[in-house]
């Protein structure tokens, strides 16, 4: 950082034609709840941003789209049993867990830029008990805002396999889809922003940006 700014001087020989400011945030990757109002100020008195994003794929192309992002919780509730003792009186949440991560995996399109990834939130639990909770976190990833409410529906309309367990689905994506949501939900909704969706509405800023390190703007190279 220090040789990027020391390199602006030079090139403009100590009399720099704007002024530069540079943020630095610590929270960006687990939704920027304590930078985000200072970092959209910043941005809006700013004729031109570069956000530090490592450039995608072989070809160092520059990002210049975001995909909007939702983070949803599905818990499974079944019914607690010995394993061997009563085996039949138990009601399995992760099996029931187990059929709705394959659901909720089949709501992918990457031909729309939707991907879904479930992570499992674990509870320890001897061998021998059948369990009566279960419960995934699902990373929701959409490059079109209509898209949102969507995807927002179909999580909503999860239903059990086993009637017997029940299925609670919190979270969402953006609040103009379902209204607000709790707090720790909040950083979850960063909506798509489309390569030409610049602040000024064009997409002349990215090319330009661009052509001096011999790239081009790649409307699929998303910062995550």
């Amino acid at each position: 950082m220090l040789h990027a700014l020391a390199a602006l001087q030079d090139w403009h020989k100590e009399r720099l034609p704007r002024p530069v400011t540079v943020l630095l945030v610590s929270d960006e990757e687990v939704g920027s709840d304590s930078s985000l109002a200072i970092t959209g100020s910043l941005a809006k008195k700013a004729a031109a941003v570069l956000v530090l994003e490592p450039s995608y794929g072989l070809q160092g192309a520059v990002k210049t789209a975001r995909k909007g992002v939702g983070e949803y919780l599905v818990k499974v509730t079944g019914k607690a049993s010995h394993a061997v003792l009563d085996f039949q009186k138990g009601v399995n949440a992760i099996l029931e867990l187990a059929h709705q991560i394959e659901k909720v995996s089949s709501f992918t399109d990457l031909k729309k830029g939707l991907t879904i990834n479930v992570g499992v939130r674990a509870w320890w639990i001897a061998n021998n008990i059948v369990p009566a909770e279960a419960a995934a976190q699902v990373d929701v990833r959409i490059a079109r805002l209509k898209d949102g409410a969507g995807i927002d529906k179909k999580m909503r309309s999860l239903r059990p396999y086993n009637r017997k367990c029940k299925i609670e689905v919190t979270g969402g994506i953006s609040p103009s889809a379902h209204g607000t949501y709790r707090r720790e939900w909040q950083h979850c909704t960063r909506r798509p922003r489309p390569s030409h969706a610049n602040w000024d509405g064009s997409s002349e800023r990215p090319r330009w940006a661009a052509a001096p390190m011999g790239t081009s703007p790649r409307a699929w190279g998303f910062q995550p």
